[in-house]
């Protein structure tokens, strides 16, 4: 009897081994493709992957196409019973050649399914469904800011897309592998038709995107970071003539002269160089080829604490003629960065002007109307609109360095 007893016991233990094993080698026919992105280099690509129903999960997969292409893959559920999650995954990583076509999923009765096509043209990797313009929108837009997981554009002139919003969402996804898009981009994106109504709008089913034309990149006008703050080069020569000759700090690392430093003695211009604080808060002085040169923050820079004239990066674009110029006076730059950084913001929205000039202060870029002297601010949604006396002031101001031509007519 304790024989028998032990080999059932020994049976048992062996079938609920067998199921344990044997359920993580049961294939999944219903596996759905539920997002993916493809490396910045394009070797690899990640897919988001789920199993339409409650049912169930998924342990790993193996590639069929043993060196062939396509890559035929063929998903496999976890151990320990159909609804055990013990080892589940729902993302997976799987190594890309330059050879490679297609990504394919297993279906019932040994077939595939072709799930991901890679564009010839562009390299990207789509969705059969966002393969050739009979399926597609698409439109073209300016990148304004990168967020964590999303584009915010803006629609160029001429496009449907700018009828419904000015300002629209678009998630990170299917991405061409170079050029990288950066602000200030011109990006195509090719996607499903709808637009959330929201604001900012937003996309949701992005099929590819793909730069088209890159932003002009000039180097930054000379900075460094000290104590957590950015100190930017005024132009401007010290005339402190006593000082003390011990230095408060050193500019230690540095960085490319198109970006602003990110950590303390950081700067975009070089290293070696030692600084001293001003005699008001927000100046610092920095000691290059043996002349002491100002540099300041944002703030004083542009309020009235500084004081010498500023020298800030200020430029003017007019989006209708195309021309394109720097404020030169440092009269002309105070004048137009106190009326900026005023507090007579409306907080609001912005408007429906046509905006005829861009004008680019510190990198923060704003639009400006001359007809009816309002400025409007994409990016925090608030608009300044002038008084007589101030907006024949600020076109003044912008007719030294280009015209102020506010149709769609371009200036003969």
């Amino acid at each position: 009897m304790k024989k028998r007893i032990i080999a059932v016991i020994v049976i048992l233990a062996v079938l609920v081994a067998l199921f344990f094993i044997g359920t993580g080698f049961q294939k999944r026919m219903d596996v759905v493709l539920v997002d993916y992105s493809v490396s910045e280099d394009g070797t690899e690509i990640t897919l988001d992957v789920g199993i339409p129903t409650s049912s169930g999960y998924i342990r790993g997969f193996k590639d069929n196409g043993s060196g062939v292409k396509p890559h035929y893959l063929t998903f496999f559920s976890t151990f320990g019973g159909i609804n055990s999650p013990i080892g589940a995954e729902h993302s997976f990583q799987l190594e890309l050649t330059s050879d490679d076509t297609e990504i394919c999923f297993n279906r019932p009765e040994g077939g595939y399914e072709l799930i991901l096509v890679k564009d010839e043209e562009t390299g990207q990797w789509l969705r059969p469904s966002g393969i050739g313009e009979e399926n597609n929108t698409i439109f073209e837009a300016t990148i304004l800011e990168i967020r964590d997981n999303y584009f915010l554009v803006e629609p160029v002139e001429g496009s449907q897309e700018l009828n419904n919003a000015d300002l629209i969402t678009v998630p990170m996804k299917n991405i061409g592998t170079a050029p990288q898009p950066n602000v200030g981009d011109i990006i195509e994106i090719a996607y499903n038709g709808e637009i959330a109504e929201s604001y900012p709008a937003q996309i949701t089913e992005v099929y590819g995107i793909k730069v088209v034309k890159e932003a002009e990149q000039w180097d930054l006008i000379p900075m460094v970071m000290v104590n957590g703050e950015l100190y930017i080069d005024t132009g401007h020569e010290s005339t402190v003539e006593a000082r003390c000759g011990v230095m408060d700090g050193e500019i230690t690392s540095e960085v490319d002269g198109s970006e602003k430093p990110t950590k303390d003695n950081q700067s975009n211009f070089g290293t070696g160089y030692g600084y001293q604080y001003g005699s008001q808060e927000g100046i610092i002085e920095i000691n290059m080829n043996e002349k002491w040169w100002v540099f300041a923050t944002e703030k004083v820079l542009a309020s009235s604490e500084l004081m010498i004239d500023p020298v800030a990066v200020v430029s003017i674009h007019n989006v209708f003629t195309g021309e394109n110029a720097n404020i030169t006076e440092n009269e002309d730059i105070r004048t137009i960065s106190n009326i900026l950084c005023g507090d007579a913001w409306n907080t609001e929205g912005t408007t429906d002007c046509l905006s005829n000039i861009e004008i680019t202060i510190n990198e923060e870029t704003y639009k400006y109307h001359s007809d009816c002297g309002t400025f409007n601010d994409n990016v925090n949604q608030n608009y300044l609109s002038l008084d007589d006396e101030r907006k024949a002031v600020v076109n003044a101001i912008f007719s030294e360095y280009i015209s102020l031509t506010a149709t769609e007519v371009p200036a003969e």
